[in-house]
């Protein structure tokens, strides 16, 4: 049986990114990314049941769907090489998701006609001090960040700014920005 460190280590960075990979030996580029679409569905499906089916002998899958576009494709796909009735979605909000995620978790779920199951993971985060040393964390960069505070870390456009902005607000609607230098 495979386990995740096996199946990990079979491909390293250099390994992906080594010119020889490539079609012809030709460079990382955007031209690796004209693909026939349908063709590579089916090539990931079957990878999929291979590796359910006779790697790890199970019958199914479960996954992980946030509603976002990556845990939507994979779902698709796992509905795709196994059958509806072999796919189970995990819905796992906490907290401080947004509403709509577990929204569009649901959507996903009802579309795919697959069974799902909702865990409210905030107990096991609290449990495990993540939300406290997240809150210790932005309290290094803003000390009076404190309950009712929520925050946003957005990244710089590589393009245009070297400049690193976090926002927080103690309320919707009413902002404070901070922009911080490089380091």
């Amino acid at each position: 049986m495979n386990t995740l460190t096996q199946l990990v280590s079979k491909v390293t960075l250099h390994e992906l990114f080594n010119p020889s990979h490539f079609p012809n030996g030709a460079p990382f580029s955007k031209d690796l990314l004209d693909l026939d679409c349908g063709l590579e569905a089916e090539r990931i499906c079957a990878f999929i049941r291979s590796e359910t089916l006779h790697s790890f002998r199970k019958k199914g899958v479960i996954v992980g769907v946030s509603g976002g576009i990556d845990s939507s494709t994979v779902a698709a796909l796992a509905v795709r090489a196994l059958g509806p009735n072999r796919v189970i979605a995990l819905l796992m909000p906490e907290k401080d998701s947004s509403a709509d995620t577990l929204d569009l978790s649901q959507l996903i779920v009802e579309h795919l006609g697959i069974r799902s199951v909702i865990e409210d993971i905030s107990p096991a985060l609290e449990a495990a001090g993540c939300y406290r040393r997240r809150d210790d964390a932005i309290r290094l960069v803003v000390p009076e960040y404190g309950a009712g505070w929520k925050s946003k870390l957005v990244l710089p456009n590589v393009v245009n700014s070297e400049s690193l902005r976090i926002f927080f607000s103690r309320c919707p609607g009413a902002g404070r920005h901070s922009n911080l230098p490089p380091t």
